[in-house]
C-alpha cells in the first residue's frame, strides 16, 4: 500500500485561500467540490487538495 507524503501546511493555506476565492468568484466546479468534502465527506482529505490543485 503506497503512502503519501501530507502536503506542508503553507502549501495547504495557499491551496484553500486560492479554493477559496474561486467559490467567493461563483466557480461552479469549486462548489461542486466543497460540498463534496465538507457537506457530505464523500472524498477524503487527499483528494480535496487533489481536486483543488488542479
Amino acid at each position: 500500500m503506497a503512502s503519501t507524503i501530507p502536503l506542508p501546511t503553507d502549501v495547504r493555506s495557499k491551496l484553500m485561500r486560492n479554493f477559496l476565492k474561486r467559490i467567493v468568484d461563483n466557480d461552479r466546479r469549486a462548489k461542486q467540490i466543497f460540498r463534496l468534502y465538507f457537506d457530505r465527506k464523500e472524498i477524503s482529505e487527499e483528494q480535496f487538495y487533489k481536486a483543488i490543485s488542479n
